[in-house]
């Protein structure tokens, strides 16, 4: 028996483009980017990542943490999108897929801009893909406090925030789609699925 082959990656994001007006999915890098308006696979994987990024800016690699979503897509390659883990475009594909009856369905996933920022909007077997939970049970970002006064963020004069408890729900999302994933791709295997209303916050 061979050695294992594993199928090439290709990474997307989702963003504006050079002319900061349009919204769109991008591959390649910058000065090579193809640009595209929807994506429809089936969803593979969902992973957390974290990495040290030397962006050049303050002479330290700062820490990047995402979640890459890997899909197939019918060809010969992984398509994987990454996003970061306090992005709103993840919580609301997260939020989304968690509302698919059938995880190895297509999901066709649009982009858009919405008041100035990235949005998406995803669909399956034809159907909108709606909010599996309203938005009143998803933790909100907190101010971070120290002896009472409000952190403020240097770059944008605002306060600083919290995402620890969203980020443990969204977190309990993906774990339950993963076992839902797990599940199609493996014999007698049953999902665990928790509820995630009962995660404290």
């Amino acid at each position: 028996m061979g050695p294992e082959v594993r199928a090439q990656l290709k990474w997307f994001r989702i963003g504006k483009t050079e002319n900061k007006q349009d919204v769109k999915i991008i591959y390649g890098r910058k000065g090579e980017e193809n640009y595209y308006d929807n994506f429809t696979g089936i969803i593979k994987s969902i992973d957390y990542t974290e990495k040290e990024v030397d962006f050049q800016k303050n002479g330290k690699p700062e820490m990047v943490k995402q979640y890459t979503v890997k899909f197939d897509a019918g060809d010969t390659v992984e398509h994987v999108w990454a996003v970061d883990v306090d992005s709103n475009l993840f919580l609301n594909f997260i939020n989304s897929i968690a509302g698919l009856a059938d995880i190895a369905q297509p999901v066709n996933m649009s982009v858009y801009q919405k008041n100035g920022y990235a949005n998406i909007w995803l669909k399956s077997n034809g159907q909108d893909l709606r909010w599996k939970y309203p938005i009143d049970v998803i933790p909100k970002p907190a101010q971070i406090t120290v002896d009472g006064e409000v952190i403020m963020n240097e770059k944008t004069g605002k306060p600083q925030l919290s995402y620890k408890k969203r980020r443990e729900w969204v977190a309990e999302l993906v774990k339950n789609i993963n076992s839902r994933i797990r599940a199609v791709e493996t014999e007698g295997y049953e999902p665990v699925i928790e509820e995630v209303e009962e995660v404290s916050f």
